[in-house]
């Protein structure tokens, strides 16, 4: 199953339509305690303003509790699976003893 880690092995352009649903202090929330390459990934994907901004919310929100941090990454799995689900992207298959 897709899994938020799983975020980064997605493509550019289909990262990009998944971030164009996903509001700017969710993205800030799963991305304050995501690692650096996936943090890499989700910003790069973005444009620069909204990469900006971002950094910023998270420079400014101190911590984050543990469930909101799950609820925002749920919600971007499921808008994941939403779109793969309707054609709009794919999900690369998942490579057998990966995590």
């Amino acid at each position: 199953a897709f899994a938020f880690n799983d975020l980064e092995k997605i493509g550019k352009a289909d990262l990009q339509k998944v971030l164009r649903e996903v509001d700017v202090s969710t993205l800030a929330i799963v991305l304050s305690a995501a690692n650096e390459n996936l943090r890499n990934a989700v910003l790069g994907a973005v444009s620069k303003h909204t990469a900006d901004v971002v950094r910023d919310v998270i420079s400014k929100m101190g911590n984050v509790a543990l469930h909101a941090i799950e609820r925002g990454q749920d919600t971007i799995v499921a808008v994941v699976r939403r779109l793969d689900t309707e054609g709009e992207i794919t999900i690369p298959e998942k490579k057998s003893g990966g995590s």
